[in-house]
């Protein structure tokens, strides 16, 4: 996720930017790690182009004002990411390891609104447009490819109203008209706080007991149809709701695990944070506040970060941290090995658990690099008294591999779907010995 605390603003990260002579060969790399990693990858193409043509030329505060925006823009890549400039007003970046083609086109409008608001001389005045054409598909391989449909793209942008427009396939069109199609029904979803939430449970390879669960966001439109979760994250970040939704959801899984409780099962549930909660002074007591609710002890409660939440922001998000594990939650990173670690900073955390990202579990069989990975991830997490969990869990020769590396804690399809709350009980029950 790109958000405000991947850097100070002002202060670009030099190490990220590119010469042009650099730029095809940085495309072509991200690429060939987003096949590998059956991730994704986008390049963006930025301008920053004037209204009023006149002021531009005759007034000197502009070339100020552009390049300040510029250096705010920048100044939310990612360590992964690269950019290039490639004019005094333009710039093309190149994201890499991205979860989805959704999240390329989350970052434009991110990007493009840190821009606008560093280029604003007034509130109530807008002299300049922030223009971004985004290539993201996880069929293209060549970078001229990638390079030219994001020029496109940016010549398209200018005819929109919000100046950003993705190069897509029919196939990708289609989707991206589906999801706007909806999107009031997206928003009535988001603002009647109506979670719906799916739990998946986790087998500790040890015991052969379910004793733990995540809870994974599953949407429903108004009407009951199920709805894709990306749509309802989108629609959240846009309007600046995403605190709230981790609080829906945070009180769906307390309320499930108090009746878990009830009916004798002693289950841990775990939910995933956003990065913007982390930058949220007041979440220590929202999640406070829940537990009380719902009569739930922290202990019972395990709380998800991403790597890329901590880059550039550690200070802050460690205090937060800190405040949680006061109230006796469990912590743990999620999709271990894909982001953006710095080793340096794990004993410095309070946490319990580090996941395996699922694109390493599922090469097992394939790739000895990965199980080596794997394996360095369990070896690293023992030593640091952390327990292992891997998710995306498929087949049962994976979880013996995983069994004899010594992992503790698995999830998966191999065990089940994710289950509403009503059959998640007696999957449980059937199962515990």
């Amino acid at each position: 996720m790109f958000g405000r605390t991947f850097a100070q603003r002002g202060t670009p990260p030099r190490a990220n930017r590119i010469s042009k002579s650099q730029l095809l060969g940085a495309i072509s790399v991200g690429a060939k790690q987003a096949t590998n990693s059956q991730r994704s990858m986008a390049v963006l193409m930025l301008a920053i182009k004037p209204k009023d043509r006149l002021r531009a030329l005759t007034q000197d505060f502009i070339d100020e004002r552009i390049a300040r925006a510029l250096n705010s823009i920048v100044a939310l890549l990612r360590p992964a990411d690269r950019y290039c400039p490639v004019g005094a007003s333009q710039l093309c970046l190149v994201l890499r390891d991205l979860a989805n083609p959704a999240q390329a086109l989350l970052a434009a409008h991110m990007l493009a609104r840190a821009g606008t608001e560093a280029l604003a001389t007034d509130p109530h005045e807008a002299w300049a447009r922030v223009l971004v054409g985004v290539s993201c598909s996880e069929s293209i391989v060549d970078a001229d490819t990638f390079l030219l449909q994001a020029d496109a793209a940016l010549t398209q942008a200018e005819a929109t109203e919000d100046g950003i427009w993705r190069f897509a396939n029919h196939a990708e069109d289609k989707l991206e008209g589906q999801q706007l199609a909806a999107q009031t029904q997206i928003l009535e979803s988001l603002r009647s706080n109506d979670f719906h939430v799916a739990f998946q449970p986790q087998l500790d390879l040890a015991s052969g007991r379910f004793e733990s669960a995540e809870a994974l966001l599953r949407p429903r439109f108004p009407d009951g149809r199920p709805m894709p979760p990306p749509w309802l994250v989108s629609a959240a970040e846009a309007e600046g709701r995403v605190t709230s939704l981790t609080t829906g959801v945070l009180n769906a899984a307390l309320r499930q695990a108090r009746s878990w409780a009830r009916a004798g099962l002693n289950m841990r549930v775990s939910v995933n944070l956003s990065t913007q909660d982390l930058r949220e002074p007041s979440f220590p007591e929202v999640v406070a506040q829940s537990l009380k609710a719902w009569g739930v002890g922290g202990p019972h409660l395990t709380l998800e970060i991403v790597e890329s939440s901590m880059v550039h922001s550690f200070t802050e998000a460690a205090s937060i941290l800190l405040q949680l594990k006061e109230l006796g939650v469990r912590i743990a990173i999620d999709d271990f090995g894909t982001g953006y670690s710095c080793l340096a900073y794990l004993p410095r955390l309070p946490l319990d658990e580090l996941k395996i990202d699922r694109a390493f579990v599922r090469r097992l069989h394939e790739s000895k690099d990965d199980r080596r990975l794997v394996q360095g991830i369990i070896d690293l997490a023992h030593n640091l008294e952390l327990e292992a969990v891997a998710e995306g869990v498929e087949d049962e020769g994976a979880r013996q591999v995983l069994q004899d590396m010594g992992c503790d804690l698995i999830q998966g399809h191999l065990l089940t779907p994710a289950l509403d709350a009503e059959a998640f009980i007696d999957w449980v029950r059937k199962r515990n010995p």
